[in-house]
């Protein structure tokens, strides 16, 4: 909630009061799949801090391509991720991001994998590896980025790189 609540203080925005009442029905209310899920307890996530960190670059690799985005970190607070600042840029720095993104791809022999790297006094470190992104954190990707570091600018939508992919993968079996 109180993410819902910064977002609405940052937008003002009708969609983002709205996010606030969605938030409490759902907790009065919660998804009937919630109660199919086990508690998670006794155990324990860590990480070094990183002080003075103001961002994170997000790789999406899907296949022989990569969409990016530099998030930033929101005042008073650590974690970029959530805080809706962001931008389509991730500099000259961020190009090696996207190679060890595809080359970790690659020897876990994935479809999809997304990477969040923080910078630190050595240079990017990869912090946390999923094995997919939202496509909603992707909504106006001006392009991506090929095995070659080519980057290609054109609109897109980062789940039909999957379908795209699966066909492919299907036309050579058959």
């Amino acid at each position: 909630m109180s993410d819902k609540i910064w977002h609405f203080k940052r937008d003002k925005s009708l969609k983002s009061f709205l996010q606030i009442g969605a938030g409490v029905i759902r907790y009065i209310f919660p998804h009937k799949v919630y109660s199919l899920l086990p508690v998670e307890k006794n155990y324990l996530y860590a990480q070094d801090f990183i002080p003075n960190c103001d961002h994170d670059i997000r790789v999406f690799v899907i296949g022989n391509r990569a969409v990016t985005k530099k998030r930033m970190v929101r005042d008073g607070d650590f974690r970029a991720s959530g805080s809706g600042k962001m931008s389509w840029d991730i500099g000259e720095e961020g190009k090696k991001c996207v190679e060890v993104a595809f080359e970790v791809s690659q020897k876990l022999q994935t479809q999809s994998l997304a990477f969040d790297f923080v910078k630190d006094s050595d240079g990017y470190k990869i912090v946390e590896i999923s094995y997919a992104a939202s496509p909603r954190g992707f909504p106006e990707s001006p392009g991506y980025w090929t095995r070659d570091l080519e980057w290609i600018e054109t609109s897109l939508r980062v789940e039909y790189f999957i379908i795209e992919d699966l066909i492919n993968s299907l036309s050579k079996k058959s």
